[in-house]
């Protein structure tokens, strides 16, 4: 049986021949087959040229901006990497190559296998992402939209790790600073002060306070943003735009999320005496809306646990609270404290 073996511009290369190993021949080279890939250097019309390669994907970064990275937190906390957005115009310039995405249903997870496969050289890298089932979905969604937004956030990560995986990674950071620039320039032109209040402005699109904003960025006030910052806030509306991200998980809508050194105003009652009572405390939540907020907590930390493993887990836990004994003894503000080291563990976890 002769097949005929496809570049990925879909112009024939050569053909197949399979034999008895069921491993294929190509020009005179057995393949090596590796899972459902097969890695073999093949003859190509248009071998790359490196030069043009950096050019392009530079000169597209230049105009991608924002869309090409996503980057947000504070110090420790900052999160910083390629978008999908990049890692396909990276592969797109990279020419004779394959992306290929396999998916396995399991109980509680789909398991994406994705395998980047050059044709050119000869080389083949897989990846594997695991995409709970009950990963929470911010927004007015059925359950069936629900499961369609998990299942493409899933692919779409496994497409990105593996290209990201495969390609040099001098040219992603390039094209990342690159796009920095780009913005830096645009902001410079504008002036820094509308662009704080562009920031704002588009942000508030999808409900995020200027209070949630600045206690991200750890600002008191809109006037110690500073260029860095508006960057940052750029690429997460850029995220939450395309669906990549939620805004409520990069901007908390906690209340103990007010900006940092921020003064909370206390109400004062007036008396028949003409004195002041004290500041008055928080009312007592309806005991229906605390145990909501504790049982999500508990669900938040769990799906945590599962995403990031048992032990690493528990190192988290150790680190952060060499003191305390269990997850079950720390307090509202602790939980919240640590689910925040933990979204960022998950997310140096995926890449």
């Amino acid at each position: 049986m002769n097949e005929m073996m496809k570049s990925n511009d879909n112009k024939i290369t050569g053909p197949i021949d399979v034999i008895s190993d069921d491993l294929p021949m190509v020009q005179g080279m057995t393949a090596q087959k590796i899972q459902t890939a097969y890695m073999t250097a093949a003859k190509v019309q248009l071998p790359r040229v490196m030069e043009d390669i950096v050019d392009a994907v530079m000169r597209e970064s230049e105009y991608a901006r924002e869309a090409f990275f996503y980057a947000w937190g504070e110090g420790k906390n900052h999160v910083e990497g390629p978008s999908v957005g990049l890692c396909l115009c990276v592969a797109r310039e990279w020419g004779n190559c394959a992306v290929e995405t396999y998916v396995v249903n399991i109980e509680d997870a789909w398991e994406f296998t994705s395998h980047f496969i050059d044709l050119e050289r000869g080389f083949t890298i897989s990846r594997t992402f695991r995409q709970p089932k009950q990963e929470i979905v911010y927004g007015q969604m059925d359950k069936y939209r629900k499961d369609n937004n998990r299942y493409q956030r899933g692919q779409s990560k496994s497409i990105r790790n593996v290209i990201r995986a495969a390609m040099p990674s001098w040219l992603i950071e390039q094209a990342i600073e690159r796009a920095k620039e780009s913005i830096r320039k645009g902001i410079t032109e504008e002036g820094i002060a509308t662009a704080i209040e562009k920031a704002f402005k588009i942000l508030a699109q999808h409900g995020v306070t200027k209070d949630r904003v600045l206690a991200k960025i750890g600002r008191k006030n809109k006037h110690g943003v500073t260029m860095e910052d508006i960057i940052d806030l750029r690429t997460a509306y850029s995220a939450i735009s395309k669906g990549e991200a939620y805004a409520d998980a990069i901007f908390p809508p906690s209340k103990i999320n007010h900006a940092a050194g921020a003064k909370v105003e206390s109400p004062v009652i007036p008396i028949a005496d003409g004195k002041e009572d004290p500041p008055e405390t928080e009312k007592a939540p309806d005991p229906g809306t605390k145990q909501s907020v504790k049982d999500d907590l508990e669900n938040l930390l769990a799906e945590g646990k599962k995403r990031l493993g048992k032990d690493r887990y528990e190192i988290i836990f150790a680190e952060t609270f060499p003191e305390v004994g269990s997850v079950s003894k720390l307090n509202k503000k602790q939980k919240l404290d640590f689910l925040k080291k933990i979204n960022v563990a998950v997310d140096e976890l995926n890449g």
